[in-house]
């Protein structure tokens, strides 16, 4: 059996050199996102830091979607594809704030909290699975 396994490794080399090459981009990518994460909070959790802490809440799904539903005192700052200038412009001045993102299922928000993170805006977090979550947990939303 161990005859066959070598065989078999010294015939298909190539096979497990793809394989090994793999492994080591999956443990790197895991290891990066680790260390380079930004904190997902749950819906309750947003709601104790609203309620007790200096915290401003950004909403960056399109404004017709805004307009339709959000999370009460909620900003609204769209985002279009991955330009974030204009959001890094408008939170300057609350750089050293707490920041929370949410968008429409977390994965945009995510994306745009990573790139903000890298320009100085440590204390930002987004809200795990955005909006559907906060409607999920059946929290109060408001379209004013």
């Amino acid at each position: 059996m161990q005859e066959q396994l070598m065989q078999f490794i010294i015939h298909h080399w190539f096979l497990w050199l793809a394989f090994a090459i793999v492994i080591i981009l999956v443990i790197l990518e895991e290891m990066r996102s680790k260390f380079n994460a930004v904190p997902a909070i749950s819906a309750q959790e947003l709601t104790m830091l609203l309620n007790h802490e200096e915290a401003t809440l950004i909403d960056i799904r399109s404004r017709e979607l805004f307009q339709k539903e959000h999370i009460l005192n909620a900003q609204n700052i769209p985002i279009s594809g991955n330009d974030i200038a204009e959001l890094q412009n408008k939170l300057q001045s609350k750089k050293d704030q707490a920041l929370v993102l949410v968008d429409s299922i977390g994965s945009n928000a995510t994306t745009v909290a990573t790139k903000l993170r890298t320009q100085g805006f440590l204390k930002i977090k987004i809200l795990e699975g955005g909006m559907s979550a906060w409607k999920k947990a059946e929290l109060p939303t408001t379209n004013r």
